[in-house]
C-alpha cells in the first residue's frame, strides 16, 4: 500500500474543459468523492457520486500541510506559481481515502512513478502478469464499515475518515 501513500502536485490547463473537473482543493467537500485520470501528462480530477461502482477516493480531511493526512490516506494537492521560477504555494491540501469493492482486483503504481494517484486501477484477477519491482496487484477480499478483522496473509487497509471504512486486501506474489 506504500505506493498509496504518496504526496502529488499537479496543475491544469483549462479545468473549465470538463463539466465535473476540479480545479482547485475549494471546490470540494469533506465527503465528495473524486477520480483522477491523467491526460497528457497532467492530472485530470472529477468529482463522483460517492455510489459509483468504480475506483475512486473520497475525501477524509482537508490540511495545510502536505505531511499532515497520516499514512492511511494520499495527500493530493495543486500547486501555484505566481511566476516562472517562483517558489511554489500550497493553499490546502486534501487527505484522500481509496475506495475498492469487495472481490475485485486493482494495481497499484511503484512509489517512483509520476502521478501515482492516476494509476492505481480495477484489473481483471485472472489476467496479473507479475514483475519483479514493478506494479503492485492485490484483490479485495472483505470490506466492511469498521476496522477490518484480517487473517494471516492478508494486509489490512482502514481508513477512518471519511466513513469507517476497512479492507482485508491479498497481495499477489511472483
Amino acid at each position: 500500500m506504500l505506493a498509496l501513500m504518496i504526496a502529488v502536485s499537479v496543475a491544469l490547463e483549462d479545468p473549465s474543459d470538463f463539466e465535473n473537473n476540479v480545479a482547485d482543493t475549494t471546490e470540494v467537500r469533506v465527503g465528495d468523492c473524486l477520480t483522477v485520470g491523467e491526460l497528457a501528462g497532467e492530472l485530470e480530477v472529477e468529482t463522483v457520486d460517492c455510489s459509483y461502482r468504480g475506483f475512486h477516493y473520497a475525501v477524509a480531511e482537508r490540511v495545510q500541510t502536505r505531511n499532515g493526512c497520516g499514512i492511511d490516506y494520499a495527500a493530493f494537492w495543486y500547486e501555484e506559481r505566481p511566476y516562472a521560477g517562483a517558489r511554489p504555494r500550497i493553499e490546502e491540501v486534501l487527505c484522500l481515502a481509496q475506495v475498492y469493492q469487495q472481490g475485485l482486483c486493482y494495481s497499484e503504481p511503484p512509489t517512483d512513478v509520476p502521478n501515482p494517484l492516476a494509476k492505481v486501477n480495477e484489473v481483471d484477477c485472472s489476467r496479473v502478469t507479475l514483475v519483479p519491482g514493478g506494479t503492485n496487484y492485490f484483490k479485495v477480499d472483505t470490506k466492511v464499515a469498521a476496522a477490518p478483522e484480517c487473517t494471516e496473509g492478508q494486509v489490512e487497509y482502514f481508513a477512518a475518515k471519511p466513513t469507517p471504512t476497512g479492507y482485508c486486501l491479498t497481495y499477489f506474489e511472483s
